[in-house]
């Protein structure tokens, strides 16, 4: 919605400018992302962070990479049949994780996650799937549920990386 409401703004009138807003947005969306996922650690920790301490990490090149990275072969999966895109997707489930948790680089995060997530097919593939649910029944409920699906989801994806991982786990 914002991408919608930036070209209506803007009013570009050719593709590039139309591309340089969709990038910026999804830069925003990813940062976002990554403060959600580095939330969800200080929570899976135990600890109880102040706000601006979601956004202190000191590799947002990395994570910004890495989440273009994982968006752009998601939908080059896509583009070829729903099914490669989804695995991609899933593959890459907790490669932001491993940026901001292990300060990882973008191609070994994604390898990392891709490790983590085979070796665990079954448990992960279930929380893929309950993460799917959570999602879809947010989204049902005018997207207002979306404001409760989405750090849920991060959350559970979180404490599973730390289970899957060896990390520590708050009580």
């Amino acid at each position: 919605m914002v991408f919608l409401l930036l070209v209506r703004i803007f009013d570009p009138n050719s593709f590039l400018p139309v591309v340089l807003l969709f990038l910026a947005v999804m830069a925003a969306v990813w940062l976002l992302q990554a403060a959600m996922v580095r939330g969800a650690l200080y929570e899976t920790d135990g600890n109880k962070p102040a706000f601006g301490s979601y956004f202190r990490f000191v590799n947002a090149g990395n994570v910004l990479l890495t989440a273009m990275l994982a968006f752009i072969g998601t939908w080059i999966g896509l583009a070829f049949c729903v099914i490669p895109g989804l695995i991609v997707g899933f593959l890459c489930m907790f490669a932001l994780h491993f940026v901001i948790d292990q300060d990882q680089g973008p191609f070994s995060a994604i390898k990392s996650s891709a490790v983590l997530v085979v070796s665990n097919l079954g448990q992960t593939l279930l929380l893929a799937l309950a993460v799917a649910v959570i999602t879809l029944v947010g989204a049902l409920l005018c997207g207002l549920g979306l404001l409760v699906a989405g750090p849920v989801s991060v959350i559970a994806v979180t404490f599973a990386y730390r289970g899957l991982t060896g990390g520590v786990l708050a009580p």
